[in-house]
């Protein structure tokens, strides 16, 4: 059983995201988010957009079901035969920003967060145990920090009630990630 403290992690195939059509679909989703739309210092769209009908985003969804579902008991759902992805949207880090503790909903099975475009130093995901929610990553007890680097391309699934955060942004290559809240079936 996942641990509120791991993620899962994969490489998807690069012809399964890497089409024009989808980047333009997050380009456009994008465009007429306010560039500070929180004191986290970060774009998201959340709650805007089902990110399942974008253009060019078939492939990946059916690739990241049947990858959720390879590892339905590592979420004690043994039983379960398809994935209802809930609520999905964009984020988009950029230098200085950074994304506060927190966890998503507890009606959730879990989260599964897409690379879309990242440097290629990568980006850093933290995990947190016994997390001070709604801080930054510098106000936690670090020995409680686990840092995960991931890479373009990347698909990266914890628990729903993994408290996570991203540490401050540091690159001038922004980072745009897809966010798919999920439950069994």
């Amino acid at each position: 059983m996942l641990k509120n403290t791991e993620i899962l992690r994969v490489d998807c195939p690069e012809n399964f995201y890497n089409k024009a059509e989808l980047a333009t679909s997050i380009e456009q989703a994008l465009k007429d988010v306010p560039a500070v739309p929180s004191n986290e210092n970060y774009i998201t769209t959340i709650g805007r957009h089902n990110l399942t009908t974008f253009n060019g985003i078939k492939l990946l969804v059916a690739w990241m079901e049947e990858y959720l579902l390879s590892v339905k008991d590592q979420f004690d759902k043994p039983e379960a035969k398809d994935i209802k992805f809930n609520l999905s949207w964009i984020t988009k880090l950029y230098k200085g920003s950074e994304v506060y503790c927190h966890r998503h909903h507890h009606e959730l099975d879990g989260v599964a967060v897409f690379y879309f475009k990242t440097p290629a130093e990568g980006s850093d995901l933290v995990l947190v145990d016994n997390a001070i929610d709604n801080k930054p990553v510098k106000e936690q007890v670090q020995k409680n920090c686990n840092f995960f680097n991931i890479k373009t391309g990347e698909l990266i699934v914890h628990h729903n009630m993994a408290r996570h955060a991203v540490p401050e942004y540091t690159s001038d290559t922004d980072t745009i990630a897809l966010v798919f809240d999920f439950n069994y079936i």
